[in-house]
């Protein structure tokens, strides 16, 4: 006598299933009720239909994660911070985090781990007194990098949006501890552009960072426009990135 049974494709009520290997094709409206679904492997496709809805009470695990997404080996995670209003900058001359608010003024890094990073601060000052801002990205948590390389472009004005501006100071920077991004000056507005690879050794924390030569005076803000963000793209002694590169 032989029994037979029905391919395990449609699992509904089943409370927890553990291990469990399905050989047949996968619907989301098969697998209704399931409750707890642990270390299930598919032979065959796994099939989400319009109303189906990924969900997690963990931020994390609201993503999909693959061994090797898009062909990079690291998790796709695009970190960016972009302030809605504009946030207050200290009136001196010691480094100061840029995104200053606590909450969204630090980027986390895996470890051995390739960033690319672009952003734009607009860095507001009522102040008269000459000064210069420094940029750099300091190492928190255990943080170490192998390699971090870097350009600015910054334009100071009077008050944009103004007329096509000549003026512009630009820069490279070979290491975290950056640099200056502009000439001494006064002008109210001090708009900049970068972009950059970042290789982590160790894991850890980046936090961007400006200083002022000295206090401008009056009161500093990072206005609303300014952003930062970085990207893993690989392992860091990637080369590439994609097939299509020979």
């Amino acid at each position: 006598m032989i029994t037979q049974f029905p391919e395990p494709a449609s699992v509904a009520a089943a409370g927890t299933l553990t291990g469990a290997t399905l050989a047949a094709n996968v619907t989301a409206s098969s697998l209704t009720s399931v409750g707890t679904l642990a270390s299930l492997t598919t032979s065959g496709t796994l099939t989400l239909d319009a109303t189906a809805l990924i969900s997690s009470t963990s931020a994390t695990a609201l993503a999909i994660k693959s061994a090797v997404p898009a062909g990079t080996g690291v998790t796709p995670t695009v970190q960016i911070i972009c302030p809605s209003t504009a946030t207050a900058l200290t009136d001196g001359s010691s480094a100061q985090n840029v995104f200053s608010p606590v909450g969204f003024d630090t980027i986390s890094a895996q470890a051995s781990t390739t960033y690319m990073f672009d952003g734009a601060y607009v860095i507001k000052t009522t102040g008269t007194t000459l000064h210069t801002i420094s940029m750099s990205f300091a190492l928190s948590g255990g943080a170490s990098v192998t390699d971090c390389s870097w350009i600015t472009l910054n334009t100071p004005q009077a008050a944009p949006p103004v007329a096509t501006a000549r003026a512009q100071d630009s820069n490279f920077f070979a290491a975290v501890a950056g640099g200056l991004i502009n000439a001494s000056t006064s002008l109210a507005f001090n708009v900049v552009k970068f972009q950059g690879i970042l290789r982590m050794n160790a894991a850890g924390n980046v936090v961007p960072q400006i200083t002022f030569s000295a206090a401008p005076g009056g009161t500093n803000t990072l206005e609303i426009g300014s952003y930062l963000k970085f990207y893993p793209v690989g392992s860091n002694t990637i080369n590439s990135v994609g097939t299509a590169i020979g």
